[in-house]
């Protein structure tokens, strides 16, 4: 079988999955008990769902639906049940592809908004979001200290560098240069005094 992108629930009794199911040719979501292998389907989908991430706050798997089948870019911020056995919810319309990640409480979800060029974050209790972070900023990384993250900052000539940055503000340091941009963040050279390795 052909899985990715995998995320352990809370109690560490289940992986959450992209994976192929019987047949199909775009992923889906999936469920995986992690003593027996037994795999549960959460999504149907002829579009493709992938970048699952489990949420300690709700309970809920979240993940990326790509809507590229009807001619859209963009795609879709949903979540579901767990367990399954339901029509999944639209969280966010209109992302980017790259998916999304959560801040380190939780309670948030951060993406990039191509139509802005700007990171999102949008509160699962609060309808407003906010943007965060600079122009051209993607890929966050948030450290220990919620006040600051790492992220891949894309310029207007299509070169990358990534940065540690204030969420509300400007570039804190540079921490590497790449004329190819083909990087994601690496938190190795902040320090780690700050960084929040446990996801806690």
């Amino acid at each position: 079988d052909d899985i990715a992108a995998p995320d352990w629930i809370a109690d560490g009794s289940r992986l959450i999955v992209q994976g192929l199911a019987p047949g199909d040719s775009e992923f889906t979501i999936h469920s995986v008990d992690a003593e027996t292998g037994a795999r549960t389907q959460l999504t149907t989908s002829e579009e493709g769902d992938a970048y699952p991430r489990w949420s300690r706050i709700d309970s809920r798997v979240y993940f990326v639906r790509t809507r590229a089948r009807r001619g859209n870019r963009f795609s879709d911020i949903m979540s579901v049940a767990h367990r399954g056995g339901e029509t999944p919810e639209v969280v966010q319309r209109n992302v980017a592809d790259d998916g999304f990640t959560f801040t380190n409480s939780g309670g948030s979800i951060v993406y990039f908004d191509p139509e802005s060029n700007r990171l999102i974050q949008q509160s699962l209790f609060e309808p407003e979001p906010r943007m965060i972070g600079g122009s051209g900023d993607r890929s966050p990384a948030f450290l220990a200290n919620n006040l600051e993250m790492v992220v891949v900052r894309q310029g207007l000539d299509d070169d990358s560098e990534v940065a540690l940055v204030e969420i509300g503000g400007p570039i804190v340091r540079r921490l590497t240069d790449d004329e190819e941009g083909n990087f994601d963040p690496d938190v190795s050279s902040v320090d780690h005094s700050v960084i929040d390795i446990s996801g806690e």
